[in-house]
């Protein structure tokens, strides 16, 4: 709503940057588009959460589409911004092999230890696999995070190494230590579906970009040795293709979801119902998404959405390429308009294989960087805007007046959550012994149970909680 408010007073010049503001309404038309996911939802609360997830990435990316059509020159700032973010997380990684898995484990043993109640083995299995994930909900949005930024950090040390005496030593000594720790931690995602992605991003840069014939030549023989090469490993490994089946059986079931619903889908959040009667690879997992952001809109909000996303994701790419693709390829990766190329390019395959679109910090950065990739890298003259006093006034009043509504809503869910949190801890039966399980009261059960839907009567997880407990 404020942003909807700022640009009817500073109406932004959209005539200015045309390729920008198609980038930006492709993602819009996206976003609209995921309405129709409304209309066969079996429950309120699912496509509420989903719409609210969304409009708060949008919005984040038509802000950052503002300041670039107003700041074409922010471009560097902001890339700048996302290389501090990917070196803070790729140390906070290393931190976490050396100190918090050994933490976690000790953790866990001191519990079982005081409660006399012994974790499940496959638990401490997962617990005890090293995989690192950093700040992130999982390895593999770690690895997918790494794609995206990994390119545009070594543009950025290639150019401001110009800069650092003797320029033969230094950036090669920079570069070689950040593609260490890129690479270690990269490395220690253990994310196939990033290595993958990464693999495909350089054959298809060698491919489409100026390279020796040689080179062109020995992509095409090396790659596919590699992936037979590692088809071979991994069918020796505990893990083996049994993910990997699972993840082709969710694309291939949302493409029979929207088959069976092309205008509207099966409805945001009945993925997860609708997949859970026609799956055919029998196994226990039950996803909420189908790991590939285009059979999520596609199966869930119909054709039309499917369609939109796919647009959205390659028109950055299609820019990007008409601007560099008379460049040599090693000339091209290190200018930040290659390394951005490089990085959507990964991280968007990457995205056939993920969820990255339930991931706040990977789609902001995504779109972010899809916006940056639509303006040019040169410095241009800033026009700075201009509003009356009275209208200030007025944006100033409503950003007061919502503040206090947000500020006002939100007591009323963190009541909520505190409450929910109570249920969920009463009702956990992992860290309780069976006899201590069996005394707990349901009268006490039913009672936090009534408190969280009297707050919150749309959400249906404390049902879940307590009819589990029952």
């Amino acid at each position: 709503i404020l942003l909807v408010i700022s640009v009817i007073i500073m109406p932004p010049d959209f005539s200015r940057h045309r390729d920008l503001w198609i980038g930006a309404g492709l993602w819009l038309l996206t976003f609209g588009l995921s309405f129709l996911g409304c209309i066969n939802a079996s429950t309120y609360i699912s496509p509420y959460i989903e719409l609210i997830h969304l409009a708060g990435i949008i919005c984040f990316m038509l802000t950052a589409t503002l300041i670039l059509s107003a700041r074409p020159d922010a471009k560097k700032i902001l890339a700048a911004a996302l290389a501090i973010g990917l070196v803070a997380t790729l140390l906070l990684g290393l931190e976490q092999y050396f100190h918090g898995f050994k933490d976690t484990m000790e953790f866990i043993e001191q519990r079982e230890s005081k409660t006399g109640v012994e974790l499940a083995g496959d638990f401490k299995v997962k617990v005890g696999d090293i995989r690192i994930f950093s700040t992130f909900a999982s390895s593999n949005a770690l690895g997918g995070f790494i794609l995206l930024t990994f390119p545009l950090v070594l543009a950025i040390i290639h150019k401001f190494t110009a800069k650092v005496e003797p320029v033969k030593i230094s950036r090669p000594l920079f570069m070689v230590l950040f593609g260490i720790l890129a690479l270690f931690v990269f490395g220690y995602t253990r994310s196939r579906a990033s290595y993958l992605s990464l693999i495909a991003m350089m054959s298809f840069c060698i491919i489409l970009f100026p390279v020796n014939k040689k080179l062109k030549i020995a992509t095409c023989i090396l790659v596919p040795l590699a992936i037979i090469g590692g088809t071979v490993y991994i069918s020796t490994t505990e893990r083996s293709f049994a993910s990997m089946r699972v993840r082709i059986d969710y694309i291939l079931r949302s493409g029979e979801m929207m088959l069976a619903h092309p205008f509207a889908g099966t409805g945001w959040g009945d993925f997860f119902h609708d997949y859970m009667k026609i799956k055919t690879y029998p196994n226990s997992e039950a996803p909420h998404m189908p790991h590939n952001i285009i059979m999520a809109f596609a199966s869930q909000t119909g054709i039309f959405g499917g369609l939109a996303v796919t647009a959205a994701i390659l028109w950055p790419l299609f820019v990007l390429w008409k601007k560099i693709r008379r460049e040599r390829l090693l000339k091209a990766i290190f200018t930040l308009d290659g390394a951005i190329f490089c990085g959507l390019l990964a991280f968007f395959i990457h995205c056939m294989f993920d969820v990255h679109l339930q991931i706040p910090a990977s789609m902001s950065a995504a779109l972010l960087l899809s916006m940056m990739a639509t303006v040019p890298s040169d410095r241009q003259e800033c026009i700075p805007g201009k509003t009356k006093t009275w209208l200030k006034l007025l944006t100033i009043a409503g950003c007061l007046t919502l503040s206090s509504l947000t500020f006002y809503h939100s007591r009323q869910i963190l009541r909520y959550q505190e409450v929910f949190e109570r249920l969920l801890d009463l009702c956990d039966r992992r860290t309780k012994t069976p006899e201590a399980f069996m005394r707990i009261s349901p009268e006490k059960v039913t009672s936090l149970l009534r408190q969280c839907v009297e707050l919150l009567p749309q959400s249906p997880f404390p049902w879940f909680t307590a009819g589990d407990f029952m």
